[in-house]
């Protein structure tokens, strides 16, 4: 059986140890990543609401994950579509809540052999190896997810091919910007699905200094024009929400309030 992991890497890193004191960049850093592990785990939920994970308990983790340096690496609980599942719903959290942290994100996802001692933290096999070539030939700040994990756990593809599934919206599939030639068009963790930022998406990615690089962030502004004008922004008002579709609030003030933007 093959199993999910994600490979995903900080952008612009390099240029902060160049720009900042290496204890300041240190404390924010970690101070970021003990908040990133507290999104590691389910809350309570509505228990009225559907899910799609019955049997995960509030508390209880959704993947291992292991940090060194700018790299973060993900890896399924075990070789089930569950944890696959569990997966993908944590690394576009901990997408969102790095980008707001102004440390963006570029990663993918695959699914294959792998051996992973979360005792001695030693990870190995194809599945890291795919997902890491593949992160780095993206470019842009978002996260793609490999064509092995559609083959490894078919129903989740049917349900993301389902307009009438939640995980339409929260796995788009979308043209993702290559830095050599183009390749088909693949699925991508919709970061924007269920997200109202009070301040507005293109403050939000200047907060995080993706203007500077505009190659990466005019790829990201395409994205999110795409997202809106697919209407993958907000699953139907009509259907049943489930759970782990509660709207991800970003703003200094309480919700709700409006998103800030046009994107």
């Amino acid at each position: 059986m093959a199993r999910a992991v994600a490979f995903l890497d900080i952008l612009g890193f390099k240029q902060m140890l160049q720009e900042r004191p290496l204890a300041e960049l240190a404390k924010d850093y970690e101070g970021a990543v003990q908040q990133a592990a507290s999104l590691n785990q389910r809350h309570q939920t509505d228990r009225s609401a559907p899910t799609y994970l019955p049997n995960h308990k509030p508390g209880e983790p959704w993947c291992h994950r292991q940090i060194f340096s700018d790299s973060i690496i993900l890896v399924a609980l075990d070789e089930t579509e569950e944890s696959c599942l569990k997966l993908l719903f944590y690394a576009r959290l901990l997408f969102i809540f790095m980008l707001v942290r102004k440390l963006p994100v570029r990663g993918a996802v695959a699914a294959g052999k792998l051996y992973h001692n979360p005792a001695t933290a030693v990870t190995l096999g194809d599945a890291l190896t795919d997902a890491y070539l593949m992160e780095q030939q993206q470019e842009w700040a978002g996260i793609c997810i490999a064509d092995s994990v559609w083959e490894t756990f078919p129903n989740l593809l049917a349900a993301a091919r389902d307009p009438e599934d939640a995980l339409h919206y929260y796995f788009l599939e979308y043209p993702v910007p290559w830095k050599g030639p183009a390749q088909s068009a693949h699925r991508v963790l919709n970061w924007r699905f269920n997200t109202v930022i009070a301040a507005g998406s293109r403050q939000l990615l200047k907060d995080a200094r993706l203007d500077q690089v505009p190659s990466k962030h005019q790829n990201v502004i395409r994205y999110l024009e795409h997202v809106r004008a697919s209407g993958a922004v907000h699953f139907g008002d009509g259907s049943p929400k489930p759970a782990e579709c509660s709207t991800v609030w970003l703003g200094p003030t309480q919700p709700p309030f409006k998103h800030g933007d046009d994107l």
